[in-house]
């Protein structure tokens, strides 16, 4: 019997462990991290991409936010626009103490269906290791917090896996 166990427990952390294969970033040299996140858009209606970073209220410093995809059967990218409405929402409905909620959203477009979208958070930490969440979706008003609460991510940025000390990182194949 407890050999039953002890394979079931050794199966469930390999499982979590490899579910989290995305999650740690390490920070280039200059102290830059990208954080992407993808979204498959099931509808060829004109649609609204938004995509919100939580980051720890300390963080004060410039953040590039930018998408690319396919979108009435050609390819784009571009620079997301602030959307507090958004935000003001995810800091209403989803908020995470010590975080600010910071949304951005697209242009409308007609994206083919099945099409999948990337956006990307490009900033410096400022700090050897911080955590933030991430959530992309499309853009209905209040629906957007409330649809999508399980598209939201959290991210361990470091510096390098010295960092970690007793923290275990949340990537086998890491950034």
């Amino acid at each position: 019997m407890s050999l039953r166990i002890i394979i079931s427990v050794t199966l469930l952390v390999a499982a979590s462990q490899g579910y989290a294969d995305s999650y740690t970033h390490y920070q280039a040299e200059d102290g830059t991290v990208t954080v992407q996140r993808s979204k498959e858009v099931y509808s060829a209606e004109p649609g609204v991409v938004s995509s919100c970073i939580a980051l720890p209220v300390s963080w004060n410093d410039d953040l590039k936010v930018t998408i690319a995809g396919a979108a009435s059967a050609t390819d784009f990218s571009a620079r997301l626009s602030s959307d507090t409405v958004s935000a003001a929402v995810m800091n209403s409905n989803w908020s995470y103490p010590g975080f600010n909620w910071s949304c951005f959203s697209d242009t409308a477009r007609n994206y083919e269906d099945g099409g999948q979208v990337v956006v990307s958070f490009t900033f410096k930490p400022g700090v050897a290791d911080m955590r933030t969440f991430t959530m992309t979706g499309l853009n209905m008003g209040e629906y957007f917090a409330t649809r999508y609460p399980q598209a939201v991510e959290m991210h361990r940025l470091v510096v390098n896996e010295n960092v970690t000390d007793n923290l275990m990182l949340l990537s086998g194949a890491l950034d």
